[in-house]
């Protein structure tokens, strides 16, 4: 006997992608979902290469709605775009949001935040991500044994974000 699983679509927003300002022809937009976890984000990539990847942190914050959340991944995925051109980089820009969910429990949360690792790996190298708002050192270690696209395991990314860049550069560059 034949056994067929269906699928339930599911509408995130009736809203055209390009429709947004914030929309800069993007590389590729994408919606991650995991029915299991509950998790639910989107990762923006802004520009970027089949050669070069695409780099950006991942922020885990309460969104309003989905539609806050996608312009948020649009407007810092550009933003890393630029940050990598003025610092000489070859990687184009990225970004990764979370819909964080402020009750969730800690076993929740590294489900999903095991979930959202998983599917970053669906990108193949092409999208390296790291911990911005929201995402702590014990997270990234946490998404780092679901990918290997997941950087800021050897050195504290928090230490980083919060660190004016005249002290963390030369540190970064080592």
């Amino acid at each position: 006997m034949l056994k067929i699983k269906l699928f339930r679509i599911i509408t995130i927003m009736e809203i055209p992608i390009n429709s947004f300002t914030d929309f800069d022809n993007h590389r590729l937009v994408s919606y991650v979902y995991d029915a299991t976890t509950g998790l639910e984000g989107f990762i923006a990539l802004h520009r970027g290469a089949l050669e070069v990847p695409a780099f950006g942190a991942t922020r885990a914050v309460h969104y309003t709605d989905r539609t806050e959340a996608l312009r948020d991944a649009l407007q810092l995925s550009r933003l890393m775009s630029y940050k990598a051109a003025l610092a000489g980089l070859r990687y184009g820009g990225a970004k990764g949001v979370i819909l964080a969910r402020p009750n969730d429990t800690a076993a929740q949360r590294k489900a999903w935040l095991q979930a959202y690792s998983n599917k970053v790996n669906y990108f193949g190298g092409r999208f390296v991500t790291g911990a911005d708002m929201g995402v702590s050192s014990q997270d990234v270690k946490i998404m780092s044994g679901a990918s290997k696209y997941i950087v800021g395991v050897s050195s504290d990314p928090v230490y980083f974000k919060a660190t004016p860049a005249a002290v963390t550069k030369p540190k970064a560059v080592k």
